[in-house]
């Protein structure tokens, strides 16, 4: 979740597009290491 204010802090302009799609991208390959820690 506090990727996702990160990334509109840092791209305001996503913010007009659907920065879903951009959100779940940031989410997935977050995840990655996630995963492998846990």
């Amino acid at each position: 979740m506090c990727n996702a204010l990160t990334i509109n802090l840092l791209f305001p302009s996503n913010s007009l597009l659907p920065n879903t799609e951009t959100v779940q991208i940031d989410l997935l390959s977050k995840k990655k290491p996630f995963n492998f820690l846990h």
